[in-house]
């Protein structure tokens, strides 16, 4: 059933108790009995369906300072005046659900340190082999590079001795002419 104007308050104080507690649609639907039905809570809270009279007493039943004038009528505080009971289940429930978040958060702190560990000894291990196969390519480009001066000087001494050769072979060639005629 669409909600009329009228049953907007009602949605907008659901909506109020559930942030004054600080839980999610998730948790507040668990803690008032709908399982994992968060859906039920989100359209109360979002203005698509108003609050039924079950869900009411789903609410006031597990939160029992809670004034069910306030959340129906909108008339006097959210909570009741007079409990019998000087800390209201709701700070409870709030102060167990935001230590479950603090639990939450410290452990995904825990699980995300523990992977920025392990992404730093796998990137100083890559680190580790990057410089090493540079260091092996720099001492391999050396010695080619040794070599390859090697080959260069064998090639101009064999280039000098080949034109000392062919030196050799022009003045015999031009004593031969001279002698022979």
């Amino acid at each position: 059933m669409v909600p009329t104007k009228e049953d907007f308050s009602a949605n907008e104080r659901v909506k109020e108790f559930i942030e004054s507690i600080g839980s999610s649609y998730l948790n507040f639907a668990r803690e008032i009995g709908m399982g994992n039905s968060a859906r039920s809570v989100y359209k109360v809270v979002n203005n698509e369906q108003k609050p039924t009279p079950k869900f009411i007493k789903r609410v006031i039943e597990r939160y029992p300072d809670l004034s069910y004038d306030w959340i129906v009528h909108g008339r006097g505080r959210m909570l009741k005046e007079n409990t019998n009971n000087g800390d209201s289940n709701y700070v409870f429930a709030a102060h167990d659900h935001f230590d479950k978040e603090v639990t939450n958060v410290q452990n995904t702190i825990k699980m995300l340190h523990t992977e920025l560990v392990s992404t730093k000894a796998h990137f100083s291990q890559m680190f580790n082999v990057f410089f090493t196969k540079m260091d092996q390519l720099t001492e391999s480009n050396n010695s080619l590079k040794s070599s390859n001066i090697r080959l260069h000087d064998d090639i101009i001494e064999m280039a000098i001795r080949l034109k000392d050769l062919e030196n050799k072979a022009n003045d015999i060639s031009d004593d031969i002419k001279k002698n022979g005629n």
